[in-house]
């Protein structure tokens, strides 16, 4: 869907930075369109929602670790990130401004404010899904992850973690231990299924079908199962996939 968006002008690059990161994070669109970049962790791959800063359901703060299976949107979004450092943004600024302040920033300018309302988000959904004849909201995203979470998690205590990432806290887990995981422990097991090792069912069935040459040569499905099975043999220490 981001890869369909035009990006010729820079309100443009910014529409396909939102729904990437919509995507990314899975936060909703009113917290969304209201960070900033100071509660962004490049190096940790993670972002902050921070009550105190941000419209909160239920006024809860929580750092979320970007989704697996979302590099694309990640490729996108570090370059919004990158052409807002260009223009002298800086932590205190807005992550995604109106178009009256995207301009290279003076050292001694005022922060740069967060969108009014999360509308901009929403028409940029809207946008992106009609090019797909859908019609798609920022929410989409959330249940897009949840479904994702739901290929992926393979314990109870990933599924946990998976629901906290997504700022849930009151699901219902029978394991009374996993109802008390902290937040460091959320993030050490999205970091694992973020790993080179960890594969969903579909994408296994179709490492299978690519090593049983069921995809004929150059189509779009055997070209990402080729780089599957090139990833999971990587992960391995096996060697270079064989055609």
């Amino acid at each position: 869907m981001v890869d369909l968006m035009p990006q010729t002008h820079i309100l443009q690059r910014r529409d396909r930075a939102m729904v990437a990161f919509a995507f990314i994070s899975g936060f909703r669109a009113a917290t969304l369109t209201a960070l900033r970049l100071k509660h962004l962790d490049l190096d940790r791959l993670s972002v902050l929602q921070d009550a105190r800063d941000v419209p909160a359901k239920n006024g809860k703060t929580y750092r979320a670790k970007w989704f697996p299976r979302t590099e694309r949107f990640q490729e996108v979004f570090l370059n919004w990130v990158r052409e807002l450092k260009y223009f002298g943004f800086r932590p205190q600024d807005a992550l995604f401004p109106d178009g009256r302040s995207l301009h290279t920033r003076a050292p001694a300018a005022a922060p740069v404010a967060p969108l009014a309302s999360s509308k901009p988000l929403q028409n940029a959904f809207a946008k992106a899904s009609a090019r797909l004849g859908k019609a798609y909201t920022p929410h989409a995203a959330r249940h897009t992850l949840k479904a994702l979470g739901a290929t992926m998690c393979r314990s109870q205590e990933h599924r946990k973690a998976w629901s906290m990432n997504l700022g849930h806290s009151n699901e219902q887990i029978t394991e009374k231990h996993y109802a008390k995981m902290s937040q460091a422990r959320s993030g050490e097991l999205i970091e694992t299924l973020c790993s080179d090792q960890v594969f969903t069912e579909e994408e296994n069935e179709m490492i299978i079908d690519f090593f049983q040459h069921r995809f004929p040569r150059g189509t779009s499905e055997y070209v990402a199962a080729k780089r599957l099975a090139e990833k999971r043999d990587k992960a391995r220490g096996d060697c270079d996939v064989l055609e």
